[in-house]
């Protein structure tokens, strides 16, 4: 692609490569795990057809009129159905970030809610956007602050409409403090697994982050932590890494301490974990 460059200072950036944006109809999906790319942001629009998108070992039903947003480093495997329609988009970290203003809640809300139902208008409305932007970077001149433009106009539509999920949501209605907490575990969980790190950060007790993951998540702040932990060693364990790497990575002391760790929360060791996936 060759790009045509205005007078917008503020979208000027460096980078420049054609894989920036990779757009693709839902029609080529072949069944299968995708590892997740630490560098790229996936999002569907599925228009009709049925199937299963699992995100992160959750079942998600595929059904019309949907949105889905899978995160870098995310796993998920799809099993969609032939009759299956709609645009897929990857975006480049880089890229991503010249629109994420767009996103009126954090990130890490859409992670645990990766999947939006749309009503017809607002199908409609992402339509528009998704196929605008198929058109730009299919075409031999590509303007670069349109397909930003048209990006960040995506992520005002999903935030106006994931404004009734997650305003009513207990993390986001009840408490900013358990809201603040869920973004400091992303920020955190591969060094620090002590819920008084967190509750010093939050300046609160362990009792009270106790007491707020117990009313809103019916877990205690611990468990919440292992969760994180244990979703990254899953990902890890199938996306190539060792378990030795794996449990460097996450910063265990040792490899025979994660090997039981994994084994407690999981009733799995890693191998096993693996050998499902097809890694001996």
């Amino acid at each position: 692609m060759r790009y045509e460059r205005g007078n917008f200072g503020a979208f000027e950036t460096e980078i420049a490569s054609e894989n920036e944006v990779i757009f693709f109809s839902l029609k080529e999906v072949k069944d299968g795990v995708d590892m997740g790319d630490p560098d790229f942001f996936t999002l569907l629009l599925l228009e009709s057809g049925s199937g299963i998108h699992k995100i992160d070992f959750l079942d998600f039903t595929v059904r019309p009129k949907q949105f889905h947003f899978v995160q870098p480093q995310q796993i998920h495997t799809y099993q969609f159905n032939d009759n299956v329609m709609g645009y897929g988009v990857m975006v480049h970290r880089k890229f991503f970030e010249l629109f994420s203003n767009g996103f009126h809640f954090a990130l890490p809300l859409y992670m645990k809610h990766p999947v939006l139902e749309l009503r017809e208008v607002e199908f409609k409305n992402l339509k528009g956007e998704f196929e605008g932007i198929r058109q730009e970077v299919g075409g031999s001149l590509v303007f670069r602050e349109l397909v930003v433009a048209r990006f960040f106009v995506i992520a005002c539509l999903i935030s106006r409409i994931s404004k009734h999920y997650f305003e009513n949501l207990p993390i986001t209605k009840g408490n900013p403090k358990l809201y603040k907490f869920l973004g400091l575990i992303e920020e955190y969980f591969h060094s620090n697994r002590k819920p008084a790190f967190y509750a010093g950060k939050l300046n609160i007790t362990v009792s009270y982050l106790n007491s707020l993951c117990k009313r809103y998540f019916h877990c205690t702040s611990t468990n919440m932590i292992e969760n994180r932990i244990v979703l990254e060693a899953k990902r890890f364990l199938i996306s190539g890494l060792s378990i030795k790497e794996t449990a460097k990575a996450l910063s265990f002391r040792d490899v025979s301490y994660f090997i039981r760790y994994f084994r407690v929360h999981t009733k799995s060791t890693p191998k096993r974990f693996r050998a499902l996936y097809g890694f001996e």
